[in-house]
């Protein structure tokens, strides 16, 4: 005997909505991706600062390694510096589904099964979706998120960008007069971090974030 089921063709448009209208489901997701990029960024300073206790620069300026063995901890720590980027990756998704959590709660209709995702929602520039917040921001920490977006868009799961740019290629190299660090970009995820934090404690008091 063969079972027919009868499927109702709406239910695929009805469940987008239902889940995507819900700004619940966005912060969700986004706790787990700031969850997830901090230990990862963890992993990455530990091989950091291993990195910097193993080379140094000698009075020449040359960098010089010790002079001894590595231990097997050691060898197994260090290539967490590749780590780095995939940290501002993970934070910057993080960053993104609580922004759009945020634009989600001002209008729910903005996700129409019929329709998909709108153009804002796909939207991966943080700084942009900073301002379409109205989160307040200073100058610094705008261009600090000009680059985070660039580790979320390629840098943090590609080796080169999805098209040529004519920027230069490395996105620590487009956000300032300096070349930024991992750390320095990581700061000001902290800081639009803390603030969306404090926006979602003030719409939904009961959830913790």
């Amino acid at each position: 005997m063969i079972a027919i089921f009868n499927v109702d063709p709406d239910r695929p448009a009805w469940e987008f909505e239902l889940f995507g209208q819900n700004p619940f489901n966005w912060i969700l997701n986004g706790v787990a991706l700031l969850s997830a990029a901090e230990g990862t960024y963890q992993r990455y300073s530990d091989a950091s600062r291993l990195h910097n206790k193993l080379f140094a620069r000698n009075p020449t300026g040359v960098i010089t390694a010790i002079d001894r063995v590595l231990t097997g901890g050691e060898l197994e720590i260090l290539p967490d510096l590749q780590l780095g980027p995939v940290s501002l990756m993970l934070g910057g998704f993080g960053l993104e589904n609580l922004m759009k959590a945020l634009i989600v709660h001002s209008d729910p209709s903005i996700i129409q099964g019929n329709v998909g995702l709108p153009k804002s929602l796909k939207e991966h520039r943080l700084e942009r979706l900073a301002r379409r917040c109205a989160l307040e921001i200073d100058a610094e920490t705008e261009r600090g998120l000009r680059a985070v977006s660039q580790f979320v868009i390629w840098a943090g799961r590609y080796p080169i960008p999805t098209r040529p740019l004519d920027t230069p290629t490395n996105p620590f190299e487009t956000s300032g007069p300096t070349r930024p660090s991992v750390d320095y970009l990581w700061r000001h995820l902290q800081v639009l971090s803390a603030l969306l934090r404090e926006r979602v404690k003030e719409l939904y008091p009961h959830v913790t974030v």
